[in-house]
């Protein structure tokens, strides 16, 4: 009797979102080959789910976009704010005529504000799973966020997937994370090979001189 299988995984040559339609790709396969039917994805615009259900059209998979609360934004470039939380009521039609559901609440990793305080277990968390892809704690927190909603159960599997990391695991609350029902990563089905933005080697200062 076999102890073990072989399966492959796909590894990008660096992160980003150009990656997206080969993820979507791979997680199409994947929920085909493995028999799984919900697909739930963590959005700041509504792009990558939309895309997503597009191609899985006739398909009997579920996409659930995952996104941030109303009215919120996140850094962009050159010190601006881009807003999130699928702000464009155009996409959000579109996805409610894909079939999407949308999960819109506060991240489970983030910390509540409290000025001058940071939740040190909550940051060890997200750099751990940095180790491994930056898009690894938006998948697990895409995950939390549509058990919590009720689209996904307590120790289902599914397929969670951001623009280049793709993994199988299975339905868990915030609070039962760790328990022995909590959530386990099953399969890893695409990763970026190289860590190039979300561990971007940050530049050492430049000594000054002194007289």
């Amino acid at each position: 009797m076999s102890d073990g299988k072989s399966e492959g995984i796909y590894y990008f040559s660096r992160e980003g979102k150009q990656n997206l339609r080969k993820t979507i790709t791979l997680v199409g396969a994947a929920a085909a080959r493995w028999n799984l039917f919900k697909v739930v994805m963590f959005t700041a615009d509504g792009d990558g789910p939309l895309r997503a259900a597009k191609s899985f059209a006739g398909k009997e998979i579920q996409v659930i976009a995952c996104t941030f609360p109303r009215g919120t934004t996140v850094a962009g470039r050159e010190s601006t704010r881009v807003p999130t939380g699928i702000p464009d009521p155009n996409v959000r039609e579109q996805l409610q005529a894909n079939g999407v559901e949308i999960v819109q609440a506060g991240l489970p990793f983030d910390d509540a504000f409290i000025p001058g305080a940071d939740d040190s277990k909550l940051k060890t968390i997200v750099q751990t799973m940095n180790l491994v892809s930056g898009g690894l704690s938006l998948c697990i927190q895409a995950v939390i966020m549509a058990t919590e909603a009720g689209l996904v159960s307590q120790g289902e599997p599914v397929i969670a997937m951001s623009a280049d990391t793709a993994i199988v695991a299975t339905g868990a609350r915030k609070q039962r994370l760790f328990a022995p029902d909590g959530l386990v990563v099953q399969r890893f089905i695409c990763k970026p090979e190289a860590l190039d933005i979300s561990r971007q080697p940050k530049p050492h200062p430049t000594p000054q001189a002194t007289s």
